[in-house]
């Protein structure tokens, strides 16, 4: 089976978009905050390309059908992730140990000047105080996000690389 060149620069277009998209993804687990900062920019541009292509292309096409799929997973995964990190944030806010934190707070309001190195040193036996609920908060209510966008990505580009469409792409399933 020979396929249309037009529908093979089309299938390698739409897998650009998913490649951009999962590097963006991945990107913003770098714990450096100018790969994130590359990442929120490589994201934003994929989702900008998305309309555009989108606004470009016939509605019964295949970049039609995948792009609409694509805006979809980004809006669906942004509102995800968002619900996540506030409920997170509310957990460990009122289940956490914030004894290293109220000591520097106390410290600032008293006239301490600490050093990046303190603060640093403060920062760290917090994370290690909360360890445990600061995993189990991450994973249960950011882990969701994390498996929507995964699962959404996946099946993308199974569907695309065949040159097949997503049966409901603007479905949030």
């Amino acid at each position: 089976m020979t396929m249309d060149p037009t529908t093979d620069k089309e299938q390698k277009n739409i897998m650009q978009f998913y490649g951009a998209f999962a590097a963006a993804i991945l990107t913003n687990f770098v714990p450096l905050a100018i790969v994130q900062i590359f990442g929120l920019c490589l994201l934003l541009a994929v989702l900008i390309g998305a309309y555009v292509y989108k606004a470009r292309a016939s509605l019964d096409s295949l970049t039609y059908n995948h792009m609409t799929y694509l805006i979809g997973t980004i809006w669906v995964s942004s509102f995800l992730l968002l619900i996540g990190m506030a409920v997170a944030t509310y957990w460990v806010y009122s289940q956490g140990d914030h004894t290293a934190i109220q000591t520097v707070v106390n410290g600032i309001s008293g006239g301490v000047m600490y050093s990046p190195e303190q603060l640093q040193s403060v920062m760290m036996d917090y994370i290690h105080q909360n360890k445990s609920l600061l995993i189990l908060a991450t994973v249960t209510t950011i882990g969701p996000g994390v498996l929507y966008i995964l699962y959404r990505t996946i099946h993308g580009v199974s569907r695309a690389s065949k040159g097949y469409r997503i049966a409901r792409p603007a479905g949030w399933f």
